[in-house]
């Protein structure tokens, strides 16, 4: 081969890539198959690079070689070089099967090698038509326009374009509105959905019962512990499990036993199960204690309180009874007969009902409604000679407003008062001596047998010395409570005669009294010196010494005591519940609390509690309760007052002394008002109820004489027109006492409210010409011989009638003859 000979052309066309399928891709791996996708999509674009390159050279090798007249500089062949030239030599007749012509595209006016325009028209004429190399793009273009078909009009490629954008937009980092975290867009919903630590969940325990739907992811522990309900029922039934062997209290019994056989235990062995009474058919609906049943048959069952009641009854009739009428002891079972028939106080007709007396009267006193004596002497008073007679009328609780309460009573002068009380002063102040000397004498064989103990050599004495001690210790506390009997009622006598002797207004009267209680000291202690004479014998030093001599401190407990005492009273007089179950519990406390208050007052003050009581209120005491009193003279003034519990009405009237006096209590509502012989004296306000225990009282009772006390039950401020009548039966006539008895001890209402009462320290006076000198007439006519029975006094006039008709007396006209009847004068 010569240098004028052309270089042979070859037609050769790098063989095609296979086009690269894509596969749809899913949501599940998107991310790792789209960067499978890019790294596929970079080595494809990279190997048609370099085909292109040398497809690039070859050409341009092929048309160096055969146009260019210069021969450039041997160069370093590429591997392609090295291999087209590797087949030129290897091909035999290289140049005249590959000619060099040059021919002229047709279509994109290039020239061509000949053996090249087969190549260059499939593969390198830009104006050659080819399809879309996209899968899914079926368009036909020329080659030249390849770039801008893909930039603008490939469908695929503007499909991939917009999922490149989309897959670079779901990249972007955002930031997580619950939870404040950054995250992809396209992580987003996924993290929503399952990743965010603040997402709304349900509770994992939804399908157990639990309703909570909206739950911070991150807060489901706290409300699994504190809030879920399955989950504390769960921790229970865990923990009720875990100490199910456990040996736990019962609730009912607090006896330990096996939790999981607590039920058992509860319904089977439990003593205190609650199971209905055994009487639940007779009627009781208690639900008890099984292990009580025996202490509620014994004292709580309704039946069987109702058979004890029963069997109490019928115990009840054979009990002995005093009857109310006539005091006489009956059992109970024939007391209605008793009344009915064998009682002498049973109310019976006048045995001349058949002549027209309709009078009803006591059995025991037909003889005095059918025979009467109308003499002055057959009238009767009561006298009250000491400071402790009164009637027990046992009238129950106190009356309250209105009231009204009469009596006619005779008093003692003042200055015969003093020297009574002082006389009974001097007596007690005596005895206050005589036990005082008695107590030393105590108090001294009491050293002794200290002395000879203190030696100890008494083995063989102890039974003798345990007598005397006993001896000795019993002398010790009975003198000291004599002593201290002694001394109060030292105290109150002196205090009494005190405020009597104040109320003397006159000084020559004064000093008259003074006189006469000094006499009378040393009449009755002549043994005593002068200097007792002239302390004793005067009721203002005696009184000062005797306060001078007191306690503070004692009085002032003494007094709280009392005050405590009388509220105690008042709240079980005032205190009414609805339920009388309620109502019996206060009164037993109440009880209670009233009896420990009487002991602490017996034993500080060691003298009966009457006394104590009625130094706060006053003496001369008509009528008398555990709450209430009237008097004559009140202990802060010495005129007439009432007192109900710490309430006290005084009233500033001086009564009439040695005659007989009409005085009336008259309460209403509001206000009491005090009358003196008919007059209004003078009221107070206030409430105040009217005693019915006693008629006049234990302790400080007045001195004097009573003829008639009437109870009413209503308001009566017109005393005046019936004080001196004889009353008649009327409802609102509560008791009637006209003392006409004149024997015996006990006294009977006229009224027939009261029973028959007991008089206790009290005589009985007649109207003697004596007595009539000095009490008067009776200020009331006698209920008896107004009550007489009418048939019988008839009749006695009759017979008079006629014995004086058959009598013979002188004749009336002066004549002198006798023996001449009645009737023919």
């Amino acid at each position: 081969m010569n240098g004028s000979t052309s270089l042979p052309t070859i037609q050769w066309s790098p063989s095609k890539i296979s086009q690269v399928k894509c596969r749809p891709i899913t949501t599940a791996n998107a991310a790792p198959e789209m960067d499978e996708m890019m790294l596929l999509m970079t080595s494809i674009q990279d190997i048609d690079r370099q085909r292109s390159l040398l497809l690039n050279k070859v050409q341009q090798r092929c048309a160096s070689s055969s146009l260019s007249p210069k021969k450039r500089q041997p160069r370093s062949l590429s591997t392609v070089d090295c291999r087209l030239e590797h087949h030129r030599l290897s091909t035999p007749h290289w140049d005249k099967v590959f000619p060099e012509d040059v021919v002229l595209c047709t279509q994109c006016g290039l020239d061509i090698l000949v053996r090249a325009l087969k190549l260059h028209h499939d593969n390198e004429c830009t104006h050659r038509l080819v399809r879309c190399s996209q899968a899914g793009c079926t368009a036909i273009f020329k080659a030249i326009s390849r770039q801008a078909h893909e930039a603008s009009e490939c469908v695929a490629t503007r499909r991939n374009s917009k999922w490149l954008q989309l897959q670079a937009h779901d990249l972007q980092l955002v930031c997580c509105l619950d939870c404040e975290s950054e995250i992809t867009v396209r992580a987003i919903s996924a993290h929503l959905n399952a990743e965010c630590v603040k997402r709304r969940v349900a509770c994992p325990r939804a399908s157990l019962g639990c309703k909570r739907t909206d739950i911070p992811f991150d807060q489901l522990e706290v409300h699994d512990t504190d809030e879920c309900i399955v989950g504390v029922r769960r921790r229970a039934l865990l923990a009720s499990a875990v100490a199910t062997n456990q040996l736990v209290p019962c609730d009912w019994c607090n006896q330990p036993v096996v939790k999981r056989h607590m039920l058992d235990h509860k319904e089977d062995e439990c003593m205190m199960r609650e199971r209905q009474c055994p009487n639940a058919h007779l009627g009781c609906r208690e639900w008890v204690p099984v292990g009580q049943f025996d202490q509620h048959l014994k004292s709580e069952c309704v039946v069987t309180m109702e058979r004890h009641a029963m069997a109490d009854q019928a115990k009840l009739k054979d009990v002995l009874t005093p009857c109310r009428d006539c005091g006489a002891l009956v059992k109970l079972r024939h007391m209605t007969l008793h009344r009915s028939a064998t009682c002498p106080a049973r109310l019976v007709p006048c045995v001349n009902v058949i002549h027209g007396c309709q009078a009803q009267l006591r059995f025991r006193d037909r003889h005095i409604h059918e025979h009467v004596d109308v003499s002055p002497e057959a009238r009767a008073a009561l006298r009250f000679a000491s400071r402790s007679g009164h009637i027990r009328i046992g009238g129950g609780d106190d009356i309250k407003p209105p009231w009204c309460a009469e009596f006619w009573v005779w008093l003692h002068s003042k200055e015969d008062d003093v020297l009574y009380f002082m006389e009974q002063a001097i007596r007690w102040q005596e005895c206050v001596r005589t036990t005082t000397s008695r107590l030393k004498e105590w108090q001294d064989k009491h050293k002794q047998l200290q002395e000879t103990l203190k030696q100890g050599t008494v083995s063989h004495m102890s039974k003798p010395l345990e007598t005397d001690a006993l001896e000795i210790g019993e002398g010790i506390a009975g003198c000291k409570s004599i002593l201290a009997e002694a001394r109060a009622r030292v105290k109150s006598l002196v205090a009494d005669s005190l405020v009597v002797a104040n109320t003397i207004t006159d000084p020559s009267d004064r000093d008259e009294l003074n006189a006469a209680v000094r006499a009378q000291t040393e009449r009755l202690q002549p043994g005593w010196t002068a200097d007792d004479w002239e302390l004793y014998g005067n009721v203002g030093k005696w009184a000062d010494l005797v306060n001078q001599s007191a306690k503070p401190e004692e009085d002032q407990q003494h007094a709280k005591w009392l005050a405590k005492r009388q509220q105690l009273l008042q709240a079980m007089e005032s205190r009414q519940p609805a339920d009388p179950r309620e109502l019996a519990r206060f009164l037993k406390q109440a009880k209670k609390e009233l009896s420990r208050l009487d002991d602490k007052l017996a034993k500080c003050v060691d003298v009966p509690l009457a006394l104590v009581q009625s130094a706060t209120h006053g003496f001369h005491t008509l009528a008398s309760s555990a709450t209430a009193g009237l008097h004559v003279m009140m202990a802060s003034t010495g005129m007439p007052g009432v007192h109900t519990f710490e309430r006290r009405a005084k009233f500033n009237v001086d009564l009439p002394r040695c005659q007989w006096v009409h005085i009336a209590y008259n309460a209403a509502v509001d206000h009491i008002s005090f009358f003196v012989n008919g007059v209004k004296a003078t009221s107070a306000k206030g409430s105040f109820h009217l005693p019915v225990a006693l008629i006049g009282a234990e302790e400080k009772a007045f001195r004097g004489h009573l003829q008639e006390v009437r109870f009413w039950s209503q308001d009566r401020p017109d005393v005046a027109t019936s004080m001196h009548d004889v009353l008649g039966l009327v409802p609102e006539l509560r008791g009637y006492w006209t003392f006409e008895e004149g024997a015996g001890e006990y006294v009977d209402d006229m009224a027939g409210q009261f029973p028959r009462s007991v008089a206790v320290n009290v005589d009985w006076v007649r109207y003697s010409t004596a007595t009539v000198q000095v009490l008067g007439d009776p200020p009331t006519a006698s209920y008896r011989q107004r009550n007489m029975c009418k048939v019988v006094t008839k009749r006695a006039f009759l017979a008079l009638k006629h014995h004086q008709r058959n009598g013979k007396v002188k004749c009336s006209l002066g004549c002198g003859l006798e023996g001449i009847y009645l009737r023919y004068t």
